[in-house]
């Protein structure tokens, strides 16, 4: 049976920004899997939240991680929450997909490891851009912001960025980088603006 994820920002005073936006993706996940326990599993996902929040770390920003299947929460938990820094970027080409926010990484891990020299890798396939092993990615042209039109995953964020038209969704071949100077990565705990490089500072895989 398949795990999935949910990880969520949570501000200071408990408050969730993009809560519509993973109740949409959640839904989305068992309406392909099992539609029949989309509504309860819901529910318990702010049962399970309220209750952390009580005893849980507060005046801080914290991630609420959940570990789900179609048959209800496996695991639920609340922890204080930093964000990495990332200053480098490589390029890796992959060929798995990751279109559900499956608990099984293995993939992802696997190609980030093969990078230990990087603070984390953009992955490339078919030659196209998609992700960083935990984020989606915009690319600055000088006017507009860019997102890849297929990445790995659909994030939350990105989907929000989206529909109040701060990106615009493009698909990017990597022999295009020249084009932008800026790279932002972004994730549902990570807001927009808070980790941008430079494109020059990105390296290729000798492998693509």
């Amino acid at each position: 049976m398949s795990l999935f994820i949910e990880s969520m920002r949570v501000e200071p005073d408990g408050s969730v920004p993009l809560l519509s936006y993973h109740q949409a993706r959640v839904s989305s996940t068992l309406n392909d899997f099992d539609q029949n326990t989309k509504n309860t599993l819901l529910e318990e996902f702010q049962k399970r939240l309220q209750k952390l929040l009580q005893n849980g770390p507060s005046d801080c920003i914290r991630k609420y991680r959940v570990i789900y299947s179609i048959k209800g929460i496996k695991e639920a938990y609340l922890t204080t929450y930093s964000i990495r820094p990332i200053a480098t970027l490589t390029f890796t080409s992959i060929t798995f997909d990751y279109s559900h926010k499956f608990a099984d990484r293995i993939n992802i891990n696997s190609a980030y490891h093969q990078h230990p020299a990087t603070d984390d890798i953009l992955m490339i396939k078919d030659g196209f851009l998609t992700d960083t092993s935990y984020g989606n990615i915009a690319l600055y042209d000088g006017g507009d912001w860019y997102t890849p039109e297929t990445p790995l995953l659909a994030g939350c964020r990105r989907q929000y960025l989206i529909d109040n038209g701060q990106i615009l969704t493009k698909k990017i071949r990597i022999e295009e980088m020249n084009s932008y100077s800026y790279l932002m990565i972004f994730n549902a705990l990570i807001p927009f603006g808070r980790i941008l490089i430079p494109t020059q500072s990105l390296h290729l895989d000798s492998n693509l």
